[in-house]
């Protein structure tokens, strides 16, 4: 995993784990979270395809590693990961059908992780 990516997890992570702590809210953290992520890195970067694949694999990573660390609802965060993307891809223009399958295989993987 490069550098960058890398900074993708944690960034993640670090915020889910914030805002889970301050709101007990799994699921709308990770909605947020995610989606947000995921237009503010796209915008920045500029990726597409199989870049963009990476950043969303990443970023449901991050979501459930830190719903995991502070001892949350894992499938509300893979579902909210789910749902976040979609937001997001929606909004930057990345194909949907390809955010979906991402994000479900990130979420499986990372939640076997946790």
């Amino acid at each position: 995993m490069t550098n960058e990516r890398k900074g993708i997890v944690e960034i993640v992570r670090d915020g889910i784990i914030d805002t889970i702590r301050s709101t007990g809210q799994v699921a709308d953290a990770v909605v947020d979270t995610a989606s947000g992520t995921l237009v503010n890195t796209i915008k920045k970067t500029g990726a597409v395809g199989g870049a963009a694949t990476g950043v969303v694999s990443d970023i449901v990573r991050g979501a459930i590693l830190g719903t995991a660390q502070v001892g949350g609802n894992l499938g509300a965060a893979a579902k909210g990961g789910m749902l976040g993307v979609l937001r997001g891809s929606r909004e930057v223009g990345v194909e949907a059908t390809d955010a979906i399958s991402t994000s479900a295989r990130a979420a499986v993987k990372a939640t076997a992780e946790a």
